[in-house]
């Protein structure tokens, strides 16, 4: 059995989550993965991680992905002064914010018009099964938003919250961040060290290298690749145990 997930991420140069048509929006970011779920294993997506992110410095964005594995990444540049000009807005805080973090928006190469980007976006996940981002409520409105009339980023059933799934697949009853304590008390990681250290390896590149389009999107996969293995690992243990009761 095969699937094809694709996680999408956007940064934007204003935060205005109630009027996302009023954003400038200066990068989407795309994680494409397709693979045989039984080819996924602890130890492989620890070592897509570190390849993904090897020699990237904060600030940065990896704009490759991991082809043995099938991981496709696209990292796609919006034009600002076309935004600006259609009524979008920057917010200095933002701006300065981010160059804070190494990373100057002002000074990246933009060669595609918002048409140009967008088209790049829908191609880049046409053949996913499923297309997750941080929050139904804002990144699928925004990227919408930049789109012609009633054109969708993608179908609305195929439209997933990465942070809804996370939930889902921990089995621990909570909602929220999947902060380092969390997942240590989950079911998932409680036994399992190694996996354990996985996890946390993530959340540590994203505390570091996050607030890039590609990178976001990038560790939204791998943690859901993660917890999906962990999932089905528990789910096993506890079918076997059910079984050996019976």
């Amino acid at each position: 059995m095969s699937i094809t997930i694709a996680v999408i991420d956007s940064e934007t140069l204003k935060l205005d989550p109630k009027h996302p048509e009023r954003v400038v929006v200066d990068e989407a970011g795309v994680a494409v993965f397709t693979a045989s779920t039984q080819s996924i294993c602890t130890a492989t997506i620890e070592k897509m991680l570190e390849k993904a992110f090897d020699g990237i410095r904060p600030g940065e964005a990896i704009i490759t992905g991991y082809h043995d594995i099938s991981i496709n990444i696209g990292l796609f540049k919006l034009p600002l002064i076309e935004q600006l000009l259609a009524g979008r807005e920057v917010s200095r805080d933002t701006v300065e914010w981010h160059q804070k973090r190494g990373y100057n928006p002002e000074l990246e190469t933009r060669t595609m018009s918002v048409a140009e980007a967008m088209a790049c976006v829908k191609k880049s996940i046409v053949e996913a099964d499923i297309v997750y981002c941080r929050g139904q409520d804002f990144d699928f409105p925004l990227l919408n938003s930049l789109l012609e009339g009633d054109e969708t980023i993608c179908h609305h059933r195929k439209a997933g919250d990465i942070r809804t799934a996370f939930d889902a697949l921990m089995m621990d009853g909570q909602v929220g961040l999947l902060t380092d304590e969390r997942l240590a008390e989950s079911p998932l990681f409680r036994n399992d060290l190694a996996a354990l250290t996985v996890a946390k390896k993530i959340n540590a590149f994203r505390k570091e290298l996050g607030h890039r389009a590609t990178n976001d999107a990038m560790l939204d996969l791998l943690m859901l690749l993660l917890l999906r293995y962990q999932q089905s690992l528990l789910l096993d243990r506890l079918n076997n145990v059910s079984v050996a009761v019976a």
